[in-house]
């Protein structure tokens, strides 16, 4: 069902004659009195909780709130100023960032069975670590799955399977060399000692 007329005016916070709708202080806060008054009264409460009640049983009611939701996002974007949009990306990229550490700390810790350290070398600095599938199948590993570029939430979300461990990028590559068969060269030179 595509949203009204209407519902796209009030999204834009502009009257469908043009005019804009007020927005300062003192109607916000005009507003926000009306409303507590109107929640105040039990039948009208009463609505307020059959409409979150049809948003959580209904689908079709729940696919128009997002779409509502969607082109609000998409107004709010684009009204931005140039150098809103450059802060705001650069806040989402560090929050990313710092998302992807905590989930790849909680891995390796995982994984490593303490401190985060490659199970070859030792090597103990987080931005060298990497996770390694010990049956060498990789490849298989992320068709059969679908993991794009995502192997911690991934991981996360399967609550940690085995098959795993935790190797630097180092060892990690010259496992994946052919004349190396599979065989990380710290370990070669631990055999011929």
């Amino acid at each position: 069902m595509p949203i009204t007329h209407t519902g796209i005016q009030k999204l834009r916070k502009t009257r469908p004659d043009g005019s804009p709708f007020k927005t300062d202080a003192k109607t916000r806060r005009e507003s926000r009195d009306r409303m507590r008054k109107w929640r105040s009264n039990p039948k009208n409460r009463f609505k307020a909780v059959k409409r979150q009640r049809k948003l959580r049983l209904n689908p079709a009611y729940r696919k128009i709130e997002r779409e509502k939701d969607r082109i609000a996002a998409s107004y709010r974007w684009h009204n931005l100023t140039p150098s809103e949009k450059t802060k705001k990306l650069k806040y989402m990229q560090e929050y990313n960032k710092k998302i992807h550490t905590k989930r790849k700390i909680l891995v390796m810790t995982h994984y490593s069975k303490g401190a985060p350290k490659c199970s070859c070398c030792g090597e103990t600095i987080l931005d060298f670590l990497t996770i390694d599938h010990i049956n060498q199948n990789g490849t298989q590993h992320r068709k059969k799955h679908k993991i794009t570029g995502h192997i911690y939430k991934w991981l996360i979300d399967k609550h940690l399977p085995k098959g795993f461990d935790v190797l630097c990028f180092n060892c990690n590559l010259s496992r994946s060399f052919p004349y190396n068969n599979g065989i990380c060269p710290h370990k070669k030179v631990i055999q011929c000692q």
